[in-house]
């Protein structure tokens, strides 16, 4: 019930503004990750992270903080959350900028 509201609320776009304006703080990268890690376990607001830009935030964090091994791992578990959706029990396409920094790492 939580991640709904949050997500109702605007939580998402919150997050991946504050995400995409400190790129470089590590902490927060972590943090704001770890949030659209776990807000990407309800199916409405896998769409609302998709609409923010979360992909591409996440991503954007992947490739600054590249030798952070912690950040990287919550990075891949955010965006597998992303992208499996739980009542098909299929996998959403990603991009090739997505796919790119993930075979890099």
């Amino acid at each position: 019930a939580n991640q709904v509201d949050i997500g109702q609320a605007g939580g998402v776009e919150a997050i991946v503004n504050g995400s995409l304006a400190h790129i470089g703080n590590a902490q927060l990268q972590s943090e704001a990750i770890g949030a659209i890690r776990t807000l990407a376990t309800n199916l409405d607001n896998k769409s609302r992270i998709r609409d923010a830009d979360g992909n591409r935030a996440i991503v954007s964090a992947m490739w600054v903080h590249y030798t952070n091994a912690p950040l990287l791992e919550a990075a891949f578990s955010a965006l597998t959350n992303i992208a499996v959706n739980p009542v098909t029990n299929q996998v959403s396409r990603m991009s090739k900028n997505e796919l790119e920094v993930i075979v890099s790492a």
